[in-house]
């Protein structure tokens, strides 16, 4: 009884510093961060810091993937 008691007790302390909120704000974060995209500027590439950008899958290209009908 007396482990599943001490169990329980480090189960709660571990999952209340899990949920701890950070002691800063939020807010900072993300304005710090918007000011520092908008002063890399080019040296990012040719899309916004916001956009996500579309993958592409690329192609295999070893002859083996080709299959028998593609000539070597």
């Amino acid at each position: 009884m007396y482990r599943i008691v001490l169990a329980v007790t480090a189960l709660a302390a571990l999952t209340g510093a899990a949920l701890a909120e950070p002691t800063y704000d939020r807010r900072i974060d993300e304005a710090a961060a918007q000011i520092v995209a908008k002063k890399i500027g080019d040296i990012r590439g040719g899309f916004a810091y916001d956009q996500i950008p579309d993958f592409v899958e690329a192609v295999d290209w070893h002859p083996a993937a080709w299959g028998a009908s593609h000539p070597a």
